[in-house]
């Protein structure tokens, strides 16, 4: 007689499922960079980035490696775990990949003007007619200390207060734009205001002298009679030029 051999069923569920357990492990399937768009308005200013990887199930993959690049360093950099840090004014697109899946932010660096000085040619005493020794000189920056260049700056004389030369400038590497003052025909105080885009502006204060006479000449009074002891009729004036 032949005794048949049963197994039971539970075993060898489980050992189906520890079989199945032993296959590939999970695969990045997608890359999730937040937040996707990122400003800065400062060099050196930073943001931080988040890539989240997910399989093909849509579950977090926590372990996954990610390696992030830039595809413009000059304006933006990026550390390995997603630190961006502003370089210079552009845009740079950061990438985030995680085997065959990878995603991208875009980051954006527009210096914003927070700081405007005069650094040289305030207060000046000069001539009438004359231009004074010192370059009027603007220095522009951003809100941590940086030069901002290629910014345009406007320079305005007030009334009577001559010209300068020249009336627009750019500001160059250093942030810094000059011009030179060249005092009108009257003394007095004057002012040079420095404007750059965007409404900031400072003051440049001056004062003109009378310079030497040149010319000496008759005003009025000359050519007049009168009787010994007696008084004028007109006074008598000269015009010192």
């Amino acid at each position: 007689m032949h005794r048949q051999l049963i197994f039971p069923a539970v075993p060898l569920l489980l050992a189906a499922a520890a079989l199945a357990g032993c296959g590939e492990p999970d695969q990045p399937f997608a890359v999730t960079v937040t937040p996707s768009t990122v400003l800065m308005d400062a060099l050196g200013d930073t943001k931080q980035l988040k890539a989240t990887v997910t399989n093909e199930k849509g579950t977090e993959l926590t372990g996954a490696t990610v390696t992030w690049t830039s595809s413009a360093p000059t304006v933006a950099t990026v550390s390995d775990a997603g630190l961006v840090t502003a370089a210079g004014p552009g845009s740079a697109e950061i990438t985030a990949e995680a085997g065959p899946a990878k995603d991208n932010a875009t980051a954006t660096v527009t210096q914003t003007a927070t700081q405007v000085e005069a650094t040289s040619g305030a207060q000046q005493t000069g001539t009438v007619n004359q231009q004074l020794p010192q370059s009027l000189t603007v220095r522009v920056r951003d809100r941590l200390n940086n030069a901002i260049s290629g910014l345009a700056v406007t320079f305005a004389v007030s009334t009577d207060g001559g010209g300068v030369s020249p009336s627009n400038a750019t500001t160059n590497n250093q942030g810094e734009a000059s011009t030179m003052w060249t005092f009108g025909t009257k003394s007095g105080s004057y002012q040079v205001t420095a404007t750059i885009s965007g409404g900031q502006s400072v003051a440049f204060g001056g004062k003109a002298n009378p310079g030497p006479a040149v010319t000496l000449s008759k005003a009025g009074g000359d050519d007049q009679y009168a009787y010994r002891g007696a008084k004028l009729d007109t006074i008598v004036a000269v015009r010192v030029r």
